[in-house]
């Protein structure tokens, strides 16, 4: 009796831990560069999963590093995904990324949205950290910065 009780806890345990792991994601070879937007925008913006939208992001990159117009958008949703993430740390090195792509002689072939959003995110996260130079708690009621959308 005590050797099915063990058996059965053990399986248990086993079949409780291989349902809890996380399944890697494989991304189709397939995709039309669209469809790599769209998967990362419905991670991102439905389940809040930043790192399938991230993995999206960066692997359209890597497959389709000629699309010149859609690699600077991609750039941009990645700083954008840090930031959410509030790593601002990586958000200010990838925004500041995307501007100096601006300097560039080829620069005049980009949209100009992802420069402007760049600078205006660079300018928030700048004002946080002098907001809050120590990485010190806010009280509460302090006033946050202004979002995209303000």
């Amino acid at each position: 009796m005590k050797r099915l009780l063990i058996f059965l806890l053990t399986v248990s345990s086993i079949f409780v831990f291989t349902a809890c792991q996380s399944e890697d994601i494989v991304i189709d070879e397939n995709l039309q560069p669209g469809e790599y937007f769209q998967e990362a925008q419905t991670a991102s913006a439905e389940y809040e999963d930043y790192e399938t939208a991230l993995l999206y992001y960066n692997t359209f990159i890597e497959r389709y590093p000629n699309e010149t117009l859609l690699v600077i958008e991609a750039e941009y949703e990645i700083a954008l995904l840090y930031y959410k993430m509030e790593d601002n740390e990586t958000a200010l090195r990838l925004f500041n990324g995307i501007i100096n792509k601006y300097n560039q002689p080829e620069a005049a072939m980009l949209p100009a949205w992802p420069e402007v959003l760049s600078k205006k995110l660079i300018g928030i996260i700048e004002g946080k950290a002098e907001e809050n130079p120590a990485g010190e708690e806010k009280p509460a009621g302090s006033p946050k910065p202004p979002t995209e959308g303000e």
